[in-house]
């Protein structure tokens, strides 16, 4: 998976003396940014690597404890945040996948539900989902609170917009483009990312030449070369390869569109469409997803497609807004997110807006 972490834009440093720790089993994909986040903004010092004995004995001692991902090793959490609620340190978790606990078929799953729901009722043990409870209320049933996913938020400051960086690719397909809109589809070329529903979209206008300039932009997963093949015979652009971090973002900036529309098993918070929220990009999304659904309770613009008639149609939520209350709105996911982390693990902040370092890290 591509990397997403941004060239941040909280200028925010890491406290000197660590606060405690946060977790997470490597720096892949969303992690990587999670963990720049939580170090950056609450002075905690990464721990990275396999849920081990050695590990776990680091993580319930720590004075403080943040999981950027419970599904790193959900039983891992599940151990370590009991011993350490039963020490009284506080631990705070991030739950990116609740779903798997209600729409799962197998024991494994209703063992994550029935697990979570005690644990959530655990003394010092918080446990955060990256989407509101608005989007799936039985989420309450697992977690202590709804917040905000850090990727829609974490490149917004209290002063201007985020603007993309430029990049020689960036120019090269704006060049190719020739004024058409175009559609960008960022990360994981795969099935699972709705790289097949993608190159259908594309084949199916009869004016796709014309009209719009869709570009495919990441890893190519073996089982999608075939597509890869289709989209450029239509007139398509496939870059095959890892991204760099100013390539990723800069594309945000010359993207009409940009591809959220995943398949129904990666129905979830997606970076990519955050930085898409961010940028003033508007996301392509599946009809009646989770985004979807956040999208039209936050008021925000997307357009959505139905995979099965391959229908393209806008959709705004009834609080849609301009760019710069959108900016606002942002700020306050922001300052929620930290404000709860912060209160979760006993830090106080050290600014109004919720975004220093704790003010005293060794307390």
């Amino acid at each position: 998976m591509i990397s997403r972490s941004a060239p941040s834009s909280d200028t925010t440093t890491v406290a000197p003396t660590s606060s405690g720790l946060v977790y997470s089993s490597s720096l892949d994909g969303h992690r990587g940014n999670y963990v720049h986040l939580f170090t950056k903004n609450l002075g905690l010092t990464p721990a990275v690597g396999p849920m081990s004995p050695a590990m776990m004995c680091r993580l319930i001692g720590a004075k403080r404890l943040c999981f950027a991902m419970i599904e790193d090793s959900a039983s891992g959490f599940l151990f370590v945040s009991a011993v350490r609620a039963a020490c009284g340190r506080p631990t705070f978790a991030l739950l990116l996948r609740p779903q798997t606990c209600f729409e799962g078929r197998c024991a494994r799953h209703r063992l994550k539900l029935w697990s979570l729901a005690a644990w959530r009722r655990l003394p010092r043990v918080s446990i955060a989902t990256i989407l509101p409870f608005e989007v799936d209320p039985e989420n309450r049933r697992v977690a202590t609170t709804g917040l905000h996913d850090p990727e829609l938020w974490d490149l917004v400051d209290d002063h201007c917009a985020p603007v993309p960086p430029s990049s020689d690719l960036a120019d090269k397909i704006s060049a190719q483009a020739a004024g058409r809109p175009v559609v960008v589809m960022l990360g994981a070329l795969s099935r699972a990312k709705g790289f097949d529903a993608f190159v259908r979209l594309a084949q199916t206008k009869s004016d796709a030449k014309a009209d719009r300039l869709y570009v495919a932009a990441g890893q190519l997963h073996l089982d999608s070369e075939d597509l890869a093949a289709e989209l450029e015979r239509d007139g398509g652009l496939v870059f095959s390869r890892r991204l760099t971090e100013e390539e990723i973002h800069s594309l945000y900036g010359i993207a009409d569109r940009i591809w959220a529309c995943y398949s129904a098993e990666y129905d979830q918070s997606s970076g990519i469409f955050g930085r898409a929220v961010q940028y003033g990009a508007v996301p392509i999304v599946r009809l009646n997803s989770r985004i979807h659904r956040f999208a039209l309770i936050e008021g925000l613009e997307v357009e959505t497609l139905d995979i099965t008639t391959e229908q393209l149609a806008l959709s705004r939520g009834p609080t849609c807004s301009s760019r710069s209350s959108l900016r606002a709105r942002l700020q306050g996911w922001r300052d929620r997110f930290w404000s709860t982390a912060r209160a979760s693990l006993d830090l106080t902040r050290s600014s109004e807006n919720g975004r220093g370092d704790a003010r005293n890290p060794n307390a």
